[in-house]
């Protein structure tokens, strides 16, 4: 039906349900009378904008999901050196079209691969908006045409307008093929965070290039649609990587609410840890090594306490409630890392372990029942430098085992350094003294 408006600026041509009319036939009308307008399409909660000029697609676009950083992708993939990015000027950055404009004026992007981008986005939308069975669409008709030429200079706007049979018949194959595809593609918005750092893992060996470019833009600010967009793969392809990339463990799931979560409990513990740090009394040397010890052993304990609840490693077998699970799972991956480092400080020979998924070090509180003078010194200095070796590896292990490699800017790590910090000033303190005293 066509709802003229007085003004004759806008009048909808056409509206209707997706079980009725399905959005490539609606398309195909709207191409055949050369229309110019807007086509806006809503299934649940996905929605896109297809803007058409004379019949032919001039755009699409899908409200509501943030555009790709192009700026940030072509840093990633070594097109553009971060000297580059800063001297593009603000009004270049405002929205995707306005850097493409800026590439294609600059050289740094064809025409044709601005044309092939845009084609992408559409072919891309239009694959999944042809299995739509439910929603509703509405065509509004513009008189005035968004195709325009500024200046003599290039703008996307202004490219080649893509043909509606094209990109429906893309759309359609690219379902199809997806709808066959052996392994299930992971979703379009799904994060990921690399497991271990990018590089060191040989499992990396056995990728195709395809699969070792998603991994290498793999990042947990970037959701997979992004990273397609970026290697103009189709999204299906590029879920079926990152389903493969999952699987092997090379990339890890980003969890928002569990990772707010964990974060929350490493932030209260290193808050606590530091104001127990800064209690401690600084009178006797010897009486600080002790005290140093107990601090960090206490955060070391509370480190294990949290990996317990957030343990990866549990939670891929469903057994993070468990108790008995933890316990076990903490003295088989813990206790060798405290018994490797044992090795360098013999004196703590069984005096410092893991035990009943706890870190066990009460026998050196006790040292100055049965030692005395330089050796209980001795002692207490190995304790104080084991445990100082301990609690970094101990945090290392804890976050990159629950949180894989990427984890900067997180509030928890500005307090670890803060609280590293600390620490380091005060063995490097104790160090000047004992070697004075000791030799």
């Amino acid at each position: 039906m066509d709802y003229d408006n007085q003004g004759g600026v806008q009048s909808r041509v056409l509206d209707g349900d997706l079980e009725t009319l399905t959005l490539q036939s609606t398309l195909k009308m709207l191409a055949l009378g050369g229309k110019t307008g807007v086509l806006n399409v809503q299934s649940g909660s996905e929605r896109l904008r297809i803007y058409l000029q004379d019949g032919a697609i001039a755009s699409l676009e899908e409200p509501g999901v943030p555009a790709p950083d192009l700026l940030d992708l072509f840093r990633s993939m070594g097109r553009l050196g971060p000297e580059q990015i800063m001297l593009i000027p603000q009004d270049a950055r405002r929205d995707l079209p306005s850097v493409i404009q800026y590439l294609v004026n600059t050289g740094d992007m064809s025409p044709a691969e601005e044309l092939q981008r845009r084609e992408y986005m559409v072919v891309q939308a239009l694959s999944r908006a042809v299995r739509w069975d439910r929603g509703r669409f509405e065509f509004v008709r513009e008189a005035a045409s968004t195709v325009r030429r500024t200046g003599g200079m290039y703008t996307p706007s202004a490219a080649q307008p893509l043909n509606v049979d094209h990109v429906v018949l893309e759309g359609l194959r690219l379902a199809d093929e997806r709808d066959h595809m052996r392994i299930r593609p992971a979703p379009r918005n799904l994060r990921v965070r690399k497991a271990v750092p990018s590089g060191d893992d040989p499992r990396l060996n056995g990728l195709s290039n395809e699969g070792m470019w998603v991994y290498t833009l793999a990042d947990e600010h970037r959701p997979l649609y992004v990273i397609a967009y970026a290697l103009l793969m189709p999204e299906s392809v590029a879920g079926a990587w990152m389903t493969r990339l999952l699987d092997h463990g090379l990339v890890l799931m980003v969890d928002e609410r569990l990772d707010q979560e964990l974060e929350r409990s490493l932030v209260a513990l290193l808050t606590q840890s530091r104001a127990q740090l800064e209690k401690i009394a600084r009178n006797a040397p010897e009486q600080l090594m002790l005290a140093l010890t107990e601090v960090m052993g206490d955060f070391a304990n509370g480190l294990l306490a949290h990996h317990a609840r957030f343990a990866r490693g549990l939670r891929a077998r469903g057994e993070s409630g468990n108790p008995t699970e933890a316990v076990r799972y903490i003295d088989r991956v813990v206790g060798p890392v405290v018994q490797a480092l044992q090795a360098g400080y013999p004196r703590m020979d069984e005096l410092i372990r893991v035990e009943k998924g706890r870190l066990i070090y009460d026998d050196v509180k006790s040292l100055d029942r049965v030692v005395r003078g330089h050796e209980l010194i001795s002692c207490y200095w190995d304790a104080a430098r084991m445990m100082h070796a301990t609690t970094r590896d101990l945090y290392e292990l804890v976050c990159t085992e629950e949180l894989g490699a990427a984890r900067g800017g997180r509030k928890f790590d500005d307090l670890w350094i803060a609280f590293l910090r600390e620490l380091d000033y005060e063995m490097g303190r104790l160090h000047q003294w004992y070697t004075a005293v000791i030799g």
